[in-house]
């Protein structure tokens, strides 16, 4: 059986079920206790992270301050984006 998925979502329900091995953000695996890390400390993947808006909507009022509610608790946790999971 083969089942692939670019939701992140889907991909961490499909690890978490037992049906996949793969690779999670350590905020999204974080507290997933049948969740085991099988490359730390060996493996560090580095991912970027993009907020994209249409340009003729990045002026709004509402637009921007969802924007900057976003970018100000990203900042705020960044840690949890950062860091690695501990076994």
């Amino acid at each position: 059986m083969r089942f692939t998925s670019t939701s992140i979502i889907a991909q961490c329900a499909m690890i978490e079920s037992g049906m996949a091995m793969g690779v999670l953000p350590a905020y999204l695996a974080a507290g997933k206790h049948l969740l085991v890390p099988v490359l730390q400390p060996s493996f560090l993947l580095r991912r970027s992270y993009w907020l994209s808006v249409h340009e003729d909507l990045r002026r709004h009022a509402r637009i921007r301050k969802t924007v900057d509610l976003l970018t100000a608790a990203v900042r705020r946790e960044r840690s949890l984006f950062m860091k690695a999971r501990q076994a």
